[in-house]
Protein backbone atom coordinates (compact mmCIF):
# COMPACT_ATOMS: atom_id res chain seq x y z
CA UNK A 1 0.00 0.00 0.00
CA UNK A 2 1.13 3.56 -0.63
CA UNK A 3 2.55 5.09 2.54
CA UNK A 4 2.50 8.89 2.64
CA UNK A 5 5.76 10.56 3.53
CA UNK A 6 4.34 11.90 6.80
CA UNK A 7 3.88 8.33 8.12
CA UNK A 8 7.66 7.77 7.78
CA UNK A 9 7.65 4.67 5.55
CA UNK A 10 10.77 2.59 5.06
CA UNK A 11 13.54 4.74 3.63
CA UNK A 12 12.43 7.96 5.36
CA UNK A 13 13.59 7.11 8.88
CA UNK A 14 16.47 9.29 10.09
CA UNK A 15 19.33 9.21 12.61
CA UNK A 16 20.63 5.96 11.16
CA UNK A 17 23.35 4.78 8.81
CA UNK A 18 22.82 4.19 5.09
CA UNK A 19 21.66 0.62 4.51
CA UNK A 20 23.07 -1.89 2.05
CA UNK A 21 19.89 -1.86 -0.07
CA UNK A 22 20.24 1.90 -0.46
CA UNK A 23 23.85 1.50 -1.56
CA UNK A 24 22.84 -1.02 -4.23
CA UNK A 25 20.48 1.46 -5.91
CA UNK A 26 22.50 4.66 -5.48
CA UNK A 27 22.17 7.42 -8.10
CA UNK A 28 25.28 9.44 -8.90
CA UNK A 29 25.19 12.97 -10.28
CA UNK A 30 28.22 12.37 -12.53
CA UNK A 31 26.93 9.17 -14.20
CA UNK A 32 24.96 9.64 -17.41
CA UNK A 33 22.30 7.21 -18.62
CA UNK A 34 22.74 6.26 -22.27
CA UNK A 35 19.17 4.91 -22.49
CA UNK A 36 17.69 8.39 -22.16
CA UNK A 37 15.19 9.12 -24.94
CA UNK A 38 14.26 12.74 -25.56
CA UNK A 39 10.91 11.76 -27.10
CA UNK A 40 9.71 10.24 -23.83
CA UNK A 41 8.32 12.59 -21.13
CA UNK A 42 10.49 11.34 -18.28
CA UNK A 43 9.42 14.23 -16.04
CA UNK A 44 6.05 12.41 -15.58
CA UNK A 45 3.76 15.29 -14.54
CA UNK A 46 6.02 16.48 -11.77
CA UNK A 47 7.38 19.82 -13.04
CA UNK A 48 5.78 23.06 -11.86
CA UNK A 49 8.12 25.53 -13.58
CA UNK A 50 11.52 25.58 -15.24
CA UNK A 51 14.06 28.18 -16.33
CA UNK A 52 17.83 28.61 -16.61
CA UNK A 53 18.18 29.04 -12.84
CA UNK A 54 15.96 26.37 -11.31
CA UNK A 55 13.40 23.66 -11.90
CA UNK A 56 10.58 23.31 -9.39
CA UNK A 57 8.88 19.97 -8.86
CA UNK A 58 6.11 18.44 -6.78
CA UNK A 59 6.48 16.49 -3.56
CA UNK A 60 5.83 12.76 -3.20
CA UNK A 61 2.46 13.13 -1.45
CA UNK A 62 0.92 15.49 -4.00
CA UNK A 63 -0.68 12.88 -6.33
CA UNK A 64 -2.54 11.16 -3.47
CA UNK A 65 -3.61 14.25 -1.57
CA UNK A 66 -7.19 13.81 -0.41
CA UNK A 67 -7.22 10.04 -0.06
CA UNK A 68 -6.37 10.10 3.64
CA UNK A 69 -8.70 13.05 4.22
CA UNK A 70 -11.54 11.05 2.65
CA UNK A 71 -10.68 7.94 4.65
CA UNK A 72 -10.44 10.02 7.83
CA UNK A 73 -13.84 11.64 7.33
CA UNK A 74 -15.53 8.33 6.52
CA UNK A 75 -13.85 6.63 9.50
CA UNK A 76 -14.88 9.40 11.90
CA UNK A 77 -18.48 9.26 10.66
CA UNK A 78 -18.58 5.46 10.75
CA UNK A 79 -17.02 5.04 14.19
CA UNK A 80 -19.14 7.84 15.65
CA UNK A 81 -22.27 6.14 14.28
CA UNK A 82 -21.15 2.75 15.65
CA UNK A 83 -20.50 4.19 19.09
CA UNK A 84 -23.78 6.12 19.18
CA UNK A 85 -25.81 3.13 17.93
CA UNK A 86 -24.22 0.75 20.46
CA UNK A 87 -24.84 3.09 23.38
CA UNK A 88 -28.43 3.71 22.23
CA UNK A 89 -29.24 0.01 21.96
CA UNK A 90 -27.65 -0.92 25.28
CA UNK A 91 -29.30 1.89 27.23
CA UNK A 92 -32.68 1.08 25.71
CA UNK A 93 -32.54 -2.48 27.03
CA UNK A 94 -30.81 -1.59 30.30
CA UNK A 95 -33.94 -1.95 32.45
CA UNK A 96 -34.85 -5.33 30.97
CA UNK A 97 -31.58 -7.19 31.64
CA UNK A 98 -30.21 -8.73 34.83
CA UNK A 99 -27.05 -7.73 36.70
CA UNK A 100 -24.80 -10.25 34.90
CA UNK A 101 -25.88 -9.01 31.47
CA UNK A 102 -25.41 -5.42 32.63
CA UNK A 103 -21.77 -6.15 33.41
CA UNK A 104 -21.40 -7.60 29.92
CA UNK A 105 -23.06 -4.51 28.43
CA UNK A 106 -20.69 -2.23 30.32
CA UNK A 107 -17.74 -4.21 28.98
CA UNK A 108 -19.10 -3.99 25.43
CA UNK A 109 -19.68 -0.24 25.73
CA UNK A 110 -16.16 0.29 27.09
CA UNK A 111 -14.64 -1.79 24.27
CA UNK A 112 -16.59 0.05 21.55
CA UNK A 113 -15.75 3.43 23.09
CA UNK A 114 -12.01 2.68 23.30
CA UNK A 115 -11.75 1.21 19.78
CA UNK A 116 -13.82 4.05 18.31
CA UNK A 117 -11.72 6.67 20.12
CA UNK A 118 -8.48 5.14 18.79
CA UNK A 119 -9.77 5.07 15.20
CA UNK A 120 -11.11 8.60 15.49
CA UNK A 121 -7.86 9.89 17.02
CA UNK A 122 -5.73 8.43 14.22
CA UNK A 123 -8.21 9.71 11.62
CA UNK A 124 -7.99 13.23 13.05
CA UNK A 125 -4.20 12.97 12.94
CA UNK A 126 -4.30 11.95 9.25
CA UNK A 127 -6.92 14.60 8.47
CA UNK A 128 -4.91 17.48 9.91
CA UNK A 129 -1.70 16.25 8.28
CA UNK A 130 -3.32 16.46 4.83
CA UNK A 131 -5.73 19.34 5.38
CA UNK A 132 -4.98 22.75 6.92
CA UNK A 133 -1.43 22.37 5.63
CA UNK A 134 0.04 23.24 2.21
CA UNK A 135 -1.51 22.48 -1.17
CA UNK A 136 1.83 20.93 -2.06
CA UNK A 137 5.41 21.09 -0.77
CA UNK A 138 7.64 22.02 -3.72
CA UNK A 139 11.26 21.11 -4.22
CA UNK A 140 13.62 23.35 -6.17
CA UNK A 141 16.81 22.34 -7.92
CA UNK A 142 19.00 25.40 -8.50
CA UNK A 143 21.62 24.63 -11.13
CA UNK A 144 23.49 27.94 -10.70
CA UNK A 145 24.04 27.66 -6.94
CA UNK A 146 23.89 23.83 -7.12
CA UNK A 147 21.47 23.82 -4.24
CA UNK A 148 18.34 21.81 -3.47
CA UNK A 149 15.56 23.51 -1.50
CA UNK A 150 12.57 21.88 0.12
CA UNK A 151 9.59 22.89 2.23
CA UNK A 152 8.97 21.04 5.48
CA UNK A 153 5.48 20.32 6.76
CA UNK A 154 5.85 22.97 9.48
CA UNK A 155 6.62 25.64 6.88
CA UNK A 156 10.38 25.86 7.41
CA UNK A 157 12.75 25.43 4.48
CA UNK A 158 15.78 23.16 4.20
CA UNK A 159 18.67 23.72 1.81
CA UNK A 160 21.48 21.36 0.87
CA UNK A 161 24.22 21.14 -1.75
CA UNK A 162 23.17 19.09 -4.77
CA UNK A 163 26.49 17.23 -4.72
CA UNK A 164 26.09 16.26 -1.06
CA UNK A 165 22.66 14.61 -1.30
CA UNK A 166 22.70 10.80 -1.26
CA UNK A 167 20.14 9.91 -3.94
CA UNK A 168 18.94 6.35 -4.47
CA UNK A 169 15.98 4.42 -5.87
CA UNK A 170 13.81 3.06 -3.06
CA UNK A 171 11.67 -0.05 -3.32
CA UNK A 172 8.37 -0.33 -1.45
CA UNK A 173 5.18 -2.38 -1.59
CA UNK A 174 1.93 -1.05 -3.03
CA UNK A 175 -1.07 -3.43 -3.00
CA UNK A 176 1.29 -6.38 -3.30
CA UNK A 177 3.34 -4.84 -6.12
CA UNK A 178 6.97 -3.76 -5.91
CA UNK A 179 7.10 -0.03 -6.59
CA UNK A 180 10.00 2.39 -6.84
CA UNK A 181 10.56 6.06 -6.10
CA UNK A 182 13.56 8.37 -5.70
CA UNK A 183 14.68 9.38 -2.21
CA UNK A 184 17.40 11.83 -1.21
CA UNK A 185 19.20 11.58 2.13
CA UNK A 186 20.64 14.71 3.72
CA UNK A 187 23.66 13.47 5.65
CA UNK A 188 25.37 14.67 8.80
CA UNK A 189 28.93 16.01 8.72
CA UNK A 190 30.23 12.45 9.05
CA UNK A 191 28.70 11.72 5.59
CA UNK A 192 27.16 8.50 6.89
CA UNK A 193 24.38 9.42 9.35
CA UNK A 194 21.03 10.46 7.84
CA UNK A 195 19.69 13.75 9.22
CA UNK A 196 16.72 14.22 6.92
CA UNK A 197 15.14 12.51 3.92
CA UNK A 198 12.92 13.65 1.08
CA UNK A 199 11.41 12.21 -2.07
CA UNK A 200 12.55 13.72 -5.35
CA UNK A 201 9.26 14.45 -7.14
CA UNK A 202 5.97 12.61 -7.01
CA UNK A 203 6.69 9.99 -9.67
CA UNK A 204 6.58 6.30 -8.77
CA UNK A 205 6.76 3.23 -11.00
CA UNK A 206 6.80 -0.55 -10.86
CA UNK A 207 9.87 -0.43 -13.13
CA UNK A 208 13.14 0.77 -11.60
CA UNK A 209 14.42 1.72 -15.07
CA UNK A 210 11.62 4.31 -15.35
CA UNK A 211 12.91 5.92 -12.17
CA UNK A 212 16.49 5.99 -13.47
CA UNK A 213 15.29 7.81 -16.59
CA UNK A 214 13.17 10.14 -14.46
CA UNK A 215 16.29 10.89 -12.40
CA UNK A 216 18.28 11.43 -15.59
CA UNK A 217 15.90 14.21 -16.66
CA UNK A 218 16.74 16.25 -13.55
CA UNK A 219 20.38 15.17 -13.47
CA UNK A 220 20.86 16.48 -17.01
CA UNK A 221 19.19 19.74 -16.06
CA UNK A 222 21.62 20.22 -13.18
CA UNK A 223 24.74 18.93 -14.93
CA UNK A 224 24.24 19.79 -18.62
CA UNK A 225 21.98 22.84 -18.54
CA UNK A 226 18.31 23.60 -19.27
CA UNK A 227 18.27 23.20 -23.07
CA UNK A 228 17.27 19.55 -23.36
CA UNK A 229 14.86 19.45 -20.37
CA UNK A 230 13.25 22.62 -21.71
CA UNK A 231 12.68 21.06 -25.14
CA UNK A 232 11.22 17.91 -23.63
CA UNK A 233 8.82 19.63 -21.26
CA UNK A 234 5.22 19.48 -22.52
CA UNK A 235 3.28 20.58 -19.46
CA UNK A 236 3.90 22.45 -16.20
CA UNK A 237 1.47 21.79 -13.38
CA UNK A 238 -0.51 24.98 -12.57
CA UNK A 239 0.26 24.95 -8.85
CA UNK A 240 2.68 27.80 -8.15
CA UNK A 241 0.13 30.57 -7.64
CA UNK A 242 -3.27 28.95 -7.31
CA UNK A 243 -5.15 25.93 -5.97
CA UNK A 244 -6.14 23.23 -8.40
CA UNK A 245 -9.77 22.88 -9.46
CA UNK A 246 -11.92 19.88 -8.51
CA UNK A 247 -11.58 18.48 -12.03
CA UNK A 248 -7.79 18.80 -11.99
CA UNK A 249 -7.71 16.99 -8.66
CA UNK A 250 -9.99 14.22 -9.89
CA UNK A 251 -7.88 13.70 -13.00
CA UNK A 252 -4.68 13.62 -10.92
CA UNK A 253 -6.14 10.83 -8.79
CA UNK A 254 -7.28 9.03 -11.93
CA UNK A 255 -3.79 9.18 -13.43
CA UNK A 256 -2.43 7.23 -10.46
CA UNK A 257 -3.31 4.14 -12.47
CA UNK A 258 -0.34 4.91 -14.76
CA UNK A 259 -2.18 4.85 -18.07
CA UNK A 260 -4.35 1.74 -17.56
CA UNK A 261 -7.71 2.91 -18.91
CA UNK A 262 -9.54 -0.14 -17.51
CA UNK A 263 -8.20 0.46 -14.01
CA UNK A 264 -9.00 4.17 -14.28
CA UNK A 265 -12.62 3.30 -15.05
CA UNK A 266 -12.83 0.65 -12.31
CA UNK A 267 -11.39 3.06 -9.74
CA UNK A 268 -13.89 5.83 -10.52
CA UNK A 269 -16.25 4.89 -7.63
CA UNK A 270 -13.26 5.31 -5.31
CA UNK A 271 -11.75 8.38 -7.00
CA UNK A 272 -15.00 10.37 -6.94
CA UNK A 273 -15.30 10.53 -3.12
CA UNK A 274 -11.51 10.79 -2.87
CA UNK A 275 -11.62 13.85 -5.13
CA UNK A 276 -14.05 15.51 -2.70
CA UNK A 277 -11.63 14.79 0.15
CA UNK A 278 -8.85 16.21 -2.03
CA UNK A 279 -10.94 19.33 -2.60
CA UNK A 280 -11.31 19.77 1.17
CA UNK A 281 -7.58 19.22 1.69
CA UNK A 282 -6.67 21.75 -1.00
CA UNK A 283 -9.21 24.42 -0.03
CA UNK A 284 -8.19 24.35 3.64
CA UNK A 285 -4.46 24.47 2.83
CA UNK A 286 -2.16 27.35 1.97
CA UNK A 287 -0.37 27.87 -1.32
CA UNK A 288 3.33 27.54 -0.42
CA UNK A 289 5.55 30.59 -0.65
CA UNK A 290 9.34 30.51 -0.64
CA UNK A 291 11.07 32.90 1.79
CA UNK A 292 12.84 35.93 0.37
CA UNK A 293 16.32 34.44 0.73
CA UNK A 294 15.37 31.49 -1.47
CA UNK A 295 13.77 33.75 -4.09
CA UNK A 296 16.89 35.92 -4.12
CA UNK A 297 19.10 32.89 -4.73
CA UNK A 298 16.72 31.76 -7.48
CA UNK A 299 16.43 35.04 -9.39
CA UNK A 300 15.57 34.54 -13.07
CA UNK A 301 16.93 36.87 -15.74
CA UNK A 302 14.30 38.87 -17.64
CA UNK A 303 15.71 37.71 -20.97
CA UNK A 304 15.97 34.03 -19.94
CA UNK A 305 15.10 32.02 -23.11
CA UNK A 306 14.29 28.85 -21.13
CA UNK A 307 11.34 30.01 -19.05
CA UNK A 308 8.27 27.82 -18.84
CA UNK A 309 5.99 28.92 -16.07
CA UNK A 310 3.44 27.13 -13.94
CA UNK A 311 0.44 26.23 -16.11
CA UNK A 312 2.39 25.95 -19.37
CA UNK A 313 1.03 23.41 -21.83
CA UNK A 314 2.57 22.55 -25.17
CA UNK A 315 0.50 23.08 -28.34
CA UNK A 316 -1.58 20.02 -29.23
CA UNK A 317 0.28 19.56 -32.49
CA UNK A 318 3.60 19.38 -30.67
CA UNK A 319 2.24 17.03 -28.00
CA UNK A 320 0.82 14.68 -30.64
CA UNK A 321 4.05 14.65 -32.58
CA UNK A 322 5.99 13.78 -29.43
Amino acid sequence: MYSPEFLKPKGFTVNRAIQEEEREHVLKVNEQSLEFDEDTPHYQLSVIQINSTFVEITDRDYPVRGIFTTMAILTIIGMSWLMAATFWLEFNRWETIDEANRQGAIGLLAFVAIVSALFIAFSLYAFFRESFSFTHRPIRLNRKTRKVYGLRRNGTVWSVDWDKVYFFIRCYQKTGTRMWDIVGHILDDDRSTIKESFALSSYTSSDAIDLRLHWEYFRRYMENGPEQPYRMLKICLPLANRRETWWEGFMRLTLLMHGSILMQVLMTPFNLPASLGRLIAMRTSKIPRWPDWVEQECMVAKDDPYVRESGYEAPREYAKAA
